[in-house]
């Protein structure tokens, strides 16, 4: 067993270097807390000047002087010191589909009504009418004729 250090590794530890990629904020700052040396703070001089957050270690060891966090918006620049990681975020949107639904009754031979959920979308084309909606995960079209009416969208 050798109690040599590996000189590669550095002390933001087994991060990857280079780059990561998350998918919000938090997760950047949690990958932050993870691997930076020593608790950090807000270096309003630095902040001010560069035009950006910039945050600096809390410990007065002469080893941590020049690690810093740069906060980029669009990603987290970590430097221990020694070697930079960029941990690029990636936040995913999460759109919400405001659905319709509607009550439909059929005219052909024998009277028939029902519902339709998840009604994401209803146009008259060429004397059709047509609805897209959402059925088990996927999008469905349906189309209507003059035998159709539509008793009421909600």
């Amino acid at each position: 067993m050798s109690n040599k250090v590996n000189k590669n590794e550095t002390k933001l530890g087994k991060a990857k270097v280079g780059e990561m990629k998350v998918n919000s904020r938090e997760e950047a700052w949690k990958l932050v807390n993870r691997f930076f040396p020593t608790d950090y703070e807000k270096d309003e001089v630095s902040s001010q000047n560069a035009g950006y957050p910039i945050y600096k270690s809390t410990s007065s060891s002469e080893e941590y002087r020049f690690a810093r966090i740069a906060d980029l918006n669009c990603r987290l620049e970590v430097n221990d010191g020694i070697q930079t990681i960029n941990i690029w975020i990636e936040e995913i949107e999460e759109k919400e589909t405001k659905t319709m639904a509607a009550t439909v009754r059929h005219m052909r031979g024998e009277f028939e009504e029902y519902k339709i959920e998840n009604i994401v979308s209803v146009q008259y084309i060429a004397g059709n009418l047509m609805v897209t909606y959402m059925k088990d995960d996927t999008v469905a079209t349906g189309v209507y004729n003059s035998n159709t009416v539509i008793v009421e969208i909600h």
